[in-house]
Formats: structure tokens, C-alpha cells, sequence
């Protein structure tokens, strides 16, 4: 099912106050027996191992978030923009509609399309069969990851950030749908441009029990399923997670893909995961 947020936010500097557009997903991916048919097997191990991006950045002015149990129809929206190769936001919004309401079941795909179009900054959110339009804020995805995000940052005990309490609910929320790794978007107003955040992030997969006056560690050992990563944007194409206890990173991409078979009309637009390591100052090659 995964989760997904997205939110607008004001920043003040000195004299200087702007808005931009964040959107929060993680990258589990849930698996049949279809998805399988459709990918090489160089491309499906990683895939159950780090799972994919469910934000594309599809041009400058335009991110879309997906979530639900059937991908091939975000590949279909992704697929029919880029035939057009000219889009507004009101086609966006028109095409993803007309995919939400074709599924079987209103849950098998949502979407949140956040735009930039002529510097305006909009979130629209498709689902339960309704288009939202022009919000503040949107979520999709598991209802149990949004009451367990929602409980975190309403906790005046412990004072949750939004973004910490979202990668608190991709750690563990008790929904098995959602999990992997957080990955964000935001637009970048300098660039005019969304783009995959830059940010430093811990999993900690065991509770840590600590008597009064011990420190608090801030993730747990290797042997405890504990580590720390990175994520950063390469362009607008690929995002970067790098993992500091392994050896290759893991680049989530729409433009690159292990072999032919895996560029296929159903996962087309899908950030999906592929290992590659470092060759140059700025250069990354595929790992093995």
C-alpha cells in the first residue's frame, strides 16, 4: 500500500520569506506474481531488497507521488504524459483521475500531484474516487501509517518533527505495506525545479533499554539490524541512497535500467533501484 505525505511550507530568512512544496515516501514495494513476469531478475532481486521511489519528478514543474497495489497504473499515467510531451497541470490531473476511477478498486492507486506550473505551487490529491484540489497538505497510501504519523507529531511529550515523525513511521508503524526507506522531494525554488532532498537518516531496528545517566545512542549495531544512510539528488532522473555499512550504493532511476526487458510500457516512469558505485568525482557506474 505504502505512504505518502506532502506539504507546503514557509521559510523566513532575515528579510527574505519564501514557500515551497515537500513531499515524504518510502520504497517498499509489494509483490505478485505479475510484477515478476515483467522484470528481468537482475532488476527484481534489488527490488525486493530496497524497493522504489514513489515520487517521480516527471518534469521540473511537476513530482507525482503514487500509492496502492497496483503499480502498472502509475506507469500508465507516467506513459501517456510523456507521449503528449507538452502537458499542463489541468491534463495531470485529468489523465490520473480517469486512471484512478478505470481500477477495480478506487485503492489500487492514488496519487499526489504536486506542480510548480508558473511558479504557482499547488498540491492536488487524487483519491477515494474524489480529486482534491489546491490544499495544504496530502497523504495517501495506509490509513495505519497516517493515524501512527499523525499520533507522533500530536505527542507534546516528545515533540516529533514532521520529518523525523515520518521516518519514525517508515521504520515501524505496524503496517508491513510501509517501510524500506524514507526518500523526499522539494521544490528548490533557486533552481525552479523539484528536486530528491539531501538528508541523513538512522534505522534502529531493536529497542535500546538504558538506565538513568547512560547516553542515548542513535542507532543500534550492525548485528542489531542498525544503520545509518544518506540520500541525495543526482539530477532530477535519479536519487542517491548510500548506505554507510555496504560497499555499492543504490540509485532509484527512471531513466536506467539493468537490461531491455526492463524497459517495458508497465514499468515505465517507476524509480527503481539499481547498485552502482563511484568511478569519478561525480561519475557512477552500475556495480557488477
Amino acid at each position: 500500500m505504502s505512504f505518502v505525505y506532502a506539504e507546503k511550507r514557509k521559510y523566513k530568512y532575515e528579510e527574505d520569506e519564501w514557500e515551497t512544496i515537500k513531499v515524504m515516501c518510502d520504497t517498499r514495494i509489494s509483490f505478485n506474481d505479475v510484477i515478476g513476469a515483467c522484470i528481468s531478475k537482475e532488476q527484481l532481486d534489488p527490488l525486493k531488497k530496497y524497493g522504489a521511489v514513489k515520487s517521480t519528478i516527471v518534469a521540473p514543474e511537476f513530482c507525482i507521488s503514487y500509492a496502492g497495489n497496483n503499480v502498472f497504473l502509475a506507469s500508465r499515467l507516467f506513459l501517456e504524459l510523456y507521449s503528449k510531451r507538452f502537458f499542463s497541470r489541468e491534463d495531470v490531473l485529468e489523465i490520473a483521475k480517469d486512471i484512478h476511477l478505470s481500477a477495480k478498486d478506487c485503492s489500487e492507486i492514488e496519487f499526489i500531484i504536486s506542480s510548480a506550473e508558473a511558479g504557482e505551487l499547488i498540491i492536488d490529491c487524487i483519491k477515494e474516487g474524489k480529486v482534491n484540489t489546491n490544499i495544504g497538505f496530502a497523504w495517501i497510501g495506509s490509513f495505519d501509517a497516517f493515524s501512527y504519523f499523525q499520533e507522533l507529531r500530536l505527542d507534546t511529550r516528545r515533540h516529533y518533527s514532521t520529518d523525523l515523525a515520518f521516518r519514525s513511521v517508515v521504520e515501524g508503524c505496524g503496517d508491513d505495506t510501509v517501510g524500506l526507506f524514507p526518500i523526499s522531494v522539494q521544490y528548490n525554488c533557486s533552481q525552479q525545479s523539484f528536486m530528491y532532498t539531501e538528508e541523513i537518516g538512522y534505522i534502529s531496528n531493536k529497542q535500546a533499554i538504558l538506565s538513568p545517566g547512560d547516553a542515548l545512542p542513535f542507532f543500534t549495531s550492525e548485528v542489531d539490524g542498525g544503520l545509518s544512510y544518506k540520500t541525495y539528488s543526482y539530477d532530477i532522473d535519479n536519487v542517491i541512497l548510500d548506505i554507510d555499512q555496504m560497499k555499492p550504493a543504490i540509485m532509484y532511476s527512471r531513466s536506467h535500467r539493468y537490461n531491455e526487458k526492463d524497459f517495458n510500457p508497465q514499468m515505465f516512469g517507476l524509480m527503481l533501484p539499481m547498485l552502482v558505485i563511484q568511478t569519478g568525482e561525480t561519475e557512477l557506474a552500475r556495480y557488477r
